[in-house]
């Protein structure tokens, strides 16, 4: 098949919806596919600017008001000249303007993954929804097939946007399994290490974290990967703790140091107040780590799955988090968990299947039997 993916940043950018992109394509590609991307990071004029991984690129410039709310410059008129020539494309992200320019310009055998969380990340953000739902409705009204990340995002959703039923599956986002399960089988923990790794942003609530540190006991330490506009804040809030010497900030990092924190960790922290899927706790289970989470719906519905891995804690309750991570670091060894639904090759046969049956009738019909791998 050829596959045009569209997207608002793709790597070098790193993010989750750009690492997921990445690796589906990647994958895609591998299995004989071709595969196109199509986004806003780069050159805009969209002539293929780089070959990576087996996929090829076309980058368009952009315009409009800072990183998030910009509009491709091209893309309409490229798949006016091309967009024929491809028998899916597939939209990534419900708040990128990508999606409505795709869904007026070509919404022919349109697929879209919505990675919708439900929680802006700024005030201006938090503005801006309320006059682009509508909008952002009817772009999903034009898509063959509509998927989500977990079964809590697909039930989001559903209630948000009175969506055919049929026509939103659910396809997780993945991990490199073997990998790092290859990382939990070489570790040497440090029993009293806490790892969070994530974009530091406000409805992270890495400050709870920080603030659960001074009510454990001196020998625990956190270490927190990751950048963004709330480290400052949170450099200031350790200090002010008296905590300083057992943060360790470690910034923006590779994927192999990123790995290797993993390899060390003994317990993740992840007390985010939105997300679509807990990309992070997959990643930590994988690689042995214990969990310790909010109890938001998409990390509860994972704790459901792996109750041996994964802890949830009500948001708020310190007393009560600091005692579920003193209790899930004294578990020192995990039997292994089946997570093969999770991992990029079966993510990409389940997208396989979709694109398929999108394909040849441009919607999903109605007791489509697309399996839903999350379910």
């Amino acid at each position: 098949m050829r596959i045009l993916q569209v997207t608002a940043d793709y790597y070098p950018k790193i993010g989750g919806v750009e690492r997921h992109v990445r690796s589906i394509s990647e994958q895609l590609a591998g299995m004989g596919h071709d595969v196109v991307v199509a986004t806003m990071t780069g050159e805009r004029d969209g002539r293929p600017v780089d070959l990576l991984g087996g996929v090829h690129l076309r980058r368009f410039g952009s315009i409009g008001l800072g990183p998030a709310y910009r509009l491709p410059v091209g893309l309409t008129g490229y798949l006016r000249r091309v967009g024929d020539g491809f028998d899916v494309i597939h939209v990534h992200n419900y708040h990128t303007a990508m999606l409505p320019v795709v869904a007026a310009s070509h919404p022919r055998c349109l697929v879209v993954t919505t990675h919708l969380n439900d929680r802006a990340h700024s005030r201006v953000a938090d503005v801006l929804h309320y006059p682009y739902t509508p909008v952002g409705r009817w772009s999903l009204s034009r898509a063959g097939a509509v998927i989500c990340v977990s079964l809590a995002e697909r039930q989001r959703v559903l209630t948000r946007f009175r969506l055919a039923p049929e026509r939103v599956l659910v396809i997780p986002n993945g991990v490199d399994v073997a990998r790092f399960q290859a990382v939990a089988a070489g570790s040497a923990r440090d029993p009293s290490l806490l790892l969070v790794a994530g974009r530091l942003e406000a409805y992270k609530r890495v400050d709870q974290v920080i603030d659960v540190l001074a009510l454990l006991q001196d020998r625990f330490r956190l270490v927190i990967v990751g950048d963004g506009p709330m480290r400052s804040s949170l450099q200031e809030r350790a200090a002010a703790l008296g905590v300083t010497g057992r943060v360790t900030f470690t910034g923006h990092v590779s994927d192999p140091q990123l790995i290797a924190w993993y390899r060390r960790a003994n317990v993740v922290v992840n007390l985010s107040s939105a997300e679509a899927f807990g990309l992070t706790v997959i990643e930590a289970i994988s690689a042995g780590c214990q969990v310790v989470c909010s109890n938001i719906p998409a990390f509860a519905e994972l704790a459901q799955r792996f109750p041996d891995r994964i802890t949830t804690v009500p948001s708020g309750d310190r007393q009560s988090l600091a005692a579920h991570i003193t209790s899930a670091a004294r578990r020192a060894s995990f039997r292994p968990v089946d997570l093969s639904d999770f991992g990029w090759d079966a993510v990409a046969r389940c997208l396989e299947d979709v694109y398929q049956r999108v394909a040849g009738t441009n919607r999903l019909r109605p007791n489509s039997e697309v399996r839903q791998c999350a379910s």
